[in-house]
């Protein structure tokens, strides 16, 4: 019988067949395009999943990027990261871990960088580079947490790539394989509850079993016993399933291991897949209880555990004998010539700035060339054979490598498994930094085609870690090209600027915009050798607009020689207004012809009014006068003429004239000329003139007073009020330390000079009864070490014997440590080593210097007991007594 349908209901059936396939076309190329916004539309070409394997200590795990949006080009990216175990085991795996990544593309250089973080708390900070193709993406560590992370590669889409497949375990294989575990433990937790029902069940009838005993009811007894009968047989049953699911749940899990393990070590599959079948055959011997197999089985097992044991310890291995080498100091020269690219490359096998940089060796351009085989496809035995070699034979060599303490790191390459390198691991590093030299080569090749700074920028500030993970030689040509492609480009750039400026210069304005293109950022991407011939250019061009406006606005009176006075004014003015331009274009033809002609032609307008200017110098009544002369026509140019040398040279006669006159004025009526060794002091005392004293005193005691501020600030002052139990608080002392300094008179330093000087100058002097004094200075000297623990203590001392007049016994005291001429060294030193040295200070102590050394000949050269130095002698001991 056949059923006819209506044709409307044809019609729908396409329409839903039609609304599923552009479902399907949707859904399914989002697997290959992220949400994209804005001008993003041209980034619709790269995945959003990727899918690679990566070391996580001593397991390999699944890697999945996967991009949800890039909004722009240079923007932000957004996603997500997956890390689940690649393979399975009989513990239960942990659980897969996403992180939430965020980071930019920068779509001019093909470079992805982001950051995420994963439960364990340490956070990545990573650099994804992707190949010409966009289908594999290298993937470079940054920072601490990256040292030890080794490069890795993804592949677009959500399987991985088909040379990493063999080394895990399909996502199907490893969700059948949870689901298998989830339910057996299902199953082992029902049969569990089973068991304890049963146990419960035989417990209950043990106790009726005795209670019928008890009763002496032999009919009750024979029943219990057949029903206890029952109930042991149905617990052998739940024992044996539950040993039947657990090793089932053990062998599935060990036979995946084993398809994982034939890609590393084919023997030693080989060896645990023979013990995986002879445990079952025991298993299902024993059912029989055949004796005699058993044991013959149990031999065969031993006999393979001690092959496996000897496999896992790599004994079956010998060293590779090289030609015409012995066994003991056996190191291939296919070996040690691919070692040797370390040091070709500019690396080395003694130092290098992470493991990474030894992973170049393991890169299928480096070593396939060497061993004619990719390090994944090498047979094992040769492999773990050429390991072998590394640790051994190589180490013995008087070569570069042989004698770097990272051998040992290397040979681990080549080991069938390690915590951070292995084989796979090294494998996987080793395509990886082949693929970032690729994507290096490609966006070199890309930016120098294109013309454009901001892709060079965008490469020379992010790609830095990405680059410096290949051999140093090829991060320093990659750093070269970028310097050299910058720099053209920046040349092409910078030349139109100024042949765009040059062309449209009108006035100062516009010359100082063609001025500052010299400060635009731009110049520094050029070589020493393009920016020196673009200055060249530079100058050139703009020669003509410089010589153009020079000749439009210098002032013709300012080389008017019947007026040369206004013509050096006029010049200076002008000169001053365009002073920027002179520095600005200092290395044009026509700056550099107008600065040889300009002073010229001034000097000889200098020379015209020399004779008038010698005049009017000599006719100024004061040095600030002197000083000010000549600013309103003189440029410093003119300081290197030698007419203005001559007129400089005037002035400073002249001041130094008015000075002495100002000097002698200041010195006043005494019994000491100007010549004299601080006459002006001297001469005050003798006068008992308090002013000028007042005014010697301040000039001493400011700078003195000022360079000690430091000092004062620095909180010494709050230690001494410490110390001092709070009887006085450190401000007060500083306030009134500062107040001592800044009105300090000379005369104290003087009077103790005068008094304890009379012994020896002037003994006669001393009068009746002379006062004997002695003073003690005791000090320690220690010794601490680093630590400031005090490793020795010498005490010292020392005893000085004064004779001083009895009539000066009581300024003595009060002064207490007499000033004299030595203390000026402690004076000096002292400021010095707070680094209040300086001009006011130096001056300050050459005053006190001067005083001291004019009293000390004023005493040899005047009787003591003369009018002139009683007057001083009484000046000095009033004036320091108010002290």
């Amino acid at each position: 019988m056949t059923t006819k349908f209506p044709s409307s209901l044809f019609s729908s059936f396409r329409l839903i067949i039609l609304s599923f396939a552009v479902t399907f076309f949707l859904v399914g190329s989002s697997l290959f395009s992220p949400a994209i916004s804005d001008a993003g539309t041209a980034n619709a070409d790269i995945a959003n999943i990727w899918t690679g394997l990566q070391q996580e200590g001593n397991q390999f795990c699944r890697v999945t990027l996967k991009i949800d949006t890039i909004t722009a080009p240079n923007k932000p990216l957004s996603g997500s990261l997956t890390v689940e175990p690649a393979n399975v085991g009989v513990k239960r795996a942990p659980e897969p871990q996403t992180a939430a990544i965020n980071g930019t593309f920068f779509y001019e250089i093909s470079l992805i960088k982001m950051q995420y973080q994963l439960r364990r708390g340490r956070r990545y900070e990573v650099f994804g580079v992707l190949n010409p193709e966009k289908n594999r993406m290298a993937l470079i560590y940054e920072g601490r947490t990256g040292d030890g992370m080794l490069p890795v590669y993804l592949t677009a889409g959500p399987t991985l790539p088909k040379e990493l497949q063999p080394f895990a375990v399909s996502r199907i294989e490893a969700a059948d394989f949870r689901k298998e575990k989830d339910n057996t433990a299902a199953e082992l937790t029902a049969i569990q509850n089973r068991s304890q029902v049963i146990n419960e069940q035989i417990m209950d009838a043990q106790n009726r079993l005795r209670d019928a005993r008890h009763a002496h009811d032999k009919e009750t007894v024979n029943r219990i016993k057949k029903e206890l009968e029952v109930l042991a047989q149905s617990r052998v049953q739940e024992r044996q399933k539950q040993q039947e699911l657990i090793m089932a749940q053990a062998r599935k899990a060990r036979e995946l291991q084993i398809k994982q393990m034939e890609n590393e070590n084919p023997e030693l599959a080989a060896v645990e897949k023979q013990m995986l079948d002879l445990q079952a055959r025991i298993v299902a011997v024993s059912k029989t209880r055949d004796m005699p197999k058993l044991r013959e089985l149990s031999q065969q097992i031993k006999a393979l555990k001690q092959q496996r044991s000897m496999l896992m310890r790599n004994r079956h291995a010998a060293p590779v004998v090289a030609p015409g080498a012995s066994a003991d100091h056996s190191c291939p020269e296919d070996l040690l010539a691919w070692a040797g690219e370390l040091e070709k490359n500019g690396a080395s096998a003694a130092r290098f700035h992470s493991i990474t940089q030894l992973a170049n060796l393991f890169r299928p351009s480096v070593f396939n060339t060497y061993f004619k085989t990719g390090l994944l496809s090498m047979a094992p035995n040769h492999r773990r054979e050429l390991g072998i070699a590394l640790q051994r034979g190589c180490t013995r060599l008087d070569t570069a490598f042989s004698r770097g303490s990272n051998i040992m790191t290397v040979a681990k390459g080549f080991d069938d498994q390690g915590f951070q390198l292995n084989y796979l691991s090294a494998a996987i590093a080793g395509e990886t930094l082949d693929t970032v030299h690729e994507w290096l080569e490609w966006t070199l090749g890309d930016l120098d085609d294109s013309d454009t700074l901001s892709g060079l920028n965008l490469l020379d500030k992010q790609g830095k870690t990405v680059m410096a993970a290949l051999w140093p030689n090829e991060t320093k040509m990659a750093e070269n090209k970028i310097a050299q492609t910058g720099s053209q480009s920046a040349a092409k750039v910078l030349t139109a600027q100024i042949d765009r400026l040059t062309r449209h210069v009108e006035n100062l304005e516009t010359l100082n915009d063609l001025a500052r293109l010299r400060k635009n950022e731009i110049w520094k991407k050029l070589t020493p050798r393009d920016q020196k011939q673009l200055v060249l250019y530079y100058n050139e061009q703009a020669d003509g607009p410089v010589a153009r406006y020079l000749t439009s606005t210098f002032p013709q009176t300012a080389v008017d020689k019947n007026a040369p006075r206004n013509a050096l004014a006029a010049g200076k003015q002008w000169y001053e207004s365009q002073n920027t331009l002179f520095s600005q274009f200092s290395d044009t033809k026509t700056i550099k012809e107008f600065n040889r002609r300009f002073p010229a032609q001034r000097e000889d307008l200098f020379k015209q009014i020399l004779p008038d200017l010698k005049k009017e110098i000599a006719a100024c009544q004061s040095t600030q006068e002197v000083k000010q002369f000549g600013r309103a026509f003189t440029l410093p140019m003119d300081s290197r003429n030698q007419t203005c040398k001559a007129i400089e040279a005037l002035k400073v006669k002249q001041i130094a004239a008015l000075d002495h006159q100002t000097f002698v004025a200041r010195v006043g009526s005494g019994p000491f000329k100007p010549d004299h060794p601080g006459a002006v002091y001297l001469n005050a005392l003798y006068r008992n003139d308090w002013e000028t004293i007042t005014q010697e005193d301040r000039a001493f005691a400011l700078p003195v007073a000022r360079m000690m501020e430091p000092m004062n600030n620095s909180g010494i002052y709050d230690l001494v009020a410490a110390f001092s139990g709070g009887q006085v608080k450190g401000q007060q002392l500083k306030n009134y330390m500062q107040q001592k300094m800044e009105n300090a008179t000379m005369c104290t330093s003087m009077a103790g000079f005068y008094v304890i000087s009379l012994e020896y100058i002037s003994p006669n002097c001393l009068g009746p009864n002379p006062v004997e004094i002695e003073r003690i200075r005791e000090w320690d000297e220690v010794l601490v070490n680093g630590y400031g623990t005090e490793l020795s203590r010498i005490p010292h001392s020392e005893t000085r014997y004064y004779t001083i007049a009895r009539r000066h016994r009581e300024i003595f005291d009060k002064i207490k440590d007499p000033a004299n001429a030595e203390s000026l060294e402690f004076i000096n030193k002292l400021l010095g080593g707070f680094g209040m040295k300086k001009e006011g200070v130096r001056t300050s102590m050459e005053k006190l210097s001067s005083n001291l050394k004019g009293l000390g000949k004023a005493m040899n050269e005047l009787p003591c007991d003369g009018e002139v130095m009683q007057k001083i002698e009484a000046a000095l001991l009033k004036k320091a007594s108010e002290q």
